[in-house]
């Protein structure tokens, strides 16, 4: 039986406030990253962690499985015993390694905002949600309607409240839309300038804005979770290639856009070897 997303959700739920928590899919199961470090494995609706020996003392009375077909025998955790999942985490966060990546002299893939020919962009009709960042204009209700249809598709990670600070009156915020946020209901943060922690390790993980994500979606969220002193909510990660299905006006300037914020990034790069 495959993992269902709303237990993997709650997985991270009971674990938001370890770090920078997210998931992955892997082979119809997921991996709960904290601090982009793979530390619990989901399968079947259960939660796994490797036997280690630094865990040996805390898991002596935990059962263990086997999470998948010749997969090494792990412990299984009680995912209704926050705390617990939060002591699991806070002993291998600081000794796993991060993944692997590619070597240091692989050239990256150069990536480009294309889209197939046959693409047509969909204006938003009468009612829908919109949004104009610039020049750059997105169909927000078309791009919501699908993230409800295929959450398994798009990243659903945290982002800080005090990263999106911005003027009420030019955003144009309500009260009554203020009062009525749903804090529940996942931001959406999209990727439109090349990510800058691909070239710049120095940048916190979780600091969006900086690494060249824009608010989309959950202006007013943002701001009642700030009025009530909430830290952190859910939010949706959408990458470039991910994003542009969704924007009906300013594609062509977009491209030239993300080309020349491309070559800046590479020129930066090269300036700090």
């Amino acid at each position: 039986m495959a993992t269902n997303l709303e237990f993997v959700e709650y997985v991270c739920d009971q674990v938001n406030d370890t770090g920078n928590v997210r998931y992955k899919k892997m082979f119809g199961e997921y991996m709960v990253y904290v601090n982009e470090k793979p530390i619990l494995l989901v399968c079947s609706n259960t939660v796994f962690v490797k036997i280690l020996p630094c865990l040996d003392g805390l898991c002596a009375d935990c059962d263990k499985g086997f999470p998948y077909n010749s997969a090494k025998e792990h412990y299984i955790l009680d995912v209704d015993n926050a705390e617990f999942l939060k002591q699991i985490i806070n002993i291998l966060e600081p000794i796993t390694p991060f993944p692997k990546s590619r070597a240091k002299n692989a050239s990256p893939k150069k990536r480009k905002p294309a889209l197939p020919k046959s693409f047509i962009p969909e204006p938003p009709q009468e009612g829908d949600e919109y949004l104009r960042n610039g020049v750059f204009c997105f169909n927000i209700s078309k791009m919501i309607d699908d993230i409800e249809h295929n959450r398994c598709k798009f990243i659903l990670d945290q982002t800080d409240v005090s990263t999106w600070t911005f003027d009420k009156v030019e955003c144009r915020l309500k009260e009554e839309y203020i009062e009525a946020a749903d804090l529940s209901k996942p931001v959406i943060i999209a990727e439109i300038a090349p990510d800058r922690l691909v070239n710049n390790h120095q940048i916190p993980i979780n600091d969006w804005r900086l690494r060249g994500y824009n608010l989309l979606d959950g202006h007013h969220r943002i701001e009642k979770a700030s009025r009530m002193g909430i830290l952190t909510l859910k939010a949706y990660v959408i990458p470039m290639e991910s994003h542009i299905r969704y924007m009906y006006e300013g594609l062509d300037a977009y491209k030239q856009y993300w080309d020349e914020k491309s070559k800046a990034s590479l020129r930066d790069t090269k300036g700090t070897k």
